[in-house]
């Protein structure tokens, strides 16, 4: 379980995580719902696309909405609050080295797994609130937040042949109930 330091989490985040994660067998990787101190949402699940953008799902949005109150399958979810079953970190391994000290080994585990046939979903039930930035600043041009461009471009190096396919693969499953 990893777990950000500049969150507060909800009751119950932790084995609701832990229950969504052992849905089924398919499922390899857990992420919250994660929330603003304001209560907007900031995230249920991300993209990242091979043009050199991306999405948090559901970002500013009502957290009550529909869409973002049942299990659903993601591109990634976010290292501030990921459950990974032991069975999908032996096929996958830990976090790639080159993405050290921070940003994009997250993303980087959750494409990595879906590639080898291992789903990450976003459960609704685990709920924690994030202080985005508290940590590492916003400020992409200084201090730990210049790697989130850096590492960005080596996850696209890395991914960017694989995540149309990734992508299309998660919209025919989301088709489906979980």
């Amino acid at each position: 379980v990893l777990l950000n330091n500049d969150t507060v989490v909800q009751k119950g985040w932790l084995s609701n995580l832990r229950n969504a994660a052992y849905e089924n067998e398919r499922i390899g990787i857990a992420g919250s719902k994660i929330l603003y101190p304001d209560g907007r949402l900031q995230e249920f699940g991300s993209e990242l696309y091979a043009d050199g953008t991306g999405r948090n799902i559901g970002k500013y949005d009502d957290p009550n909405k529909e869409e973002y109150n049942k299990i659903t399958r993601a591109g990634y979810v976010s290292g501030c609050s990921m459950y990974v079953k032991r069975q999908a970190l032996n096929r996958i391994g830990y976090f790639d080295e080159q993405f050290h000290p921070c940003y994009c080994e997250d993303s980087d585990m959750c494409y990595t797994a879906w590639t080898k046939g291992i789903e990450t979903i976003v459960t609704p039930h685990s709920i924690i609130v994030h202080h985005e930035g508290a940590t590492s600043g916003t400020n992409e041009n200084e201090g730990f937040k210049a790697y989130q461009k850096i590492n960005f471009e080596k996850f696209l190096n890395k991914h960017r042949d694989r995540l149309k396919s990734v992508h299309e693969t998660i919209d025919l499953l989301n088709a489906k109930e979980l």
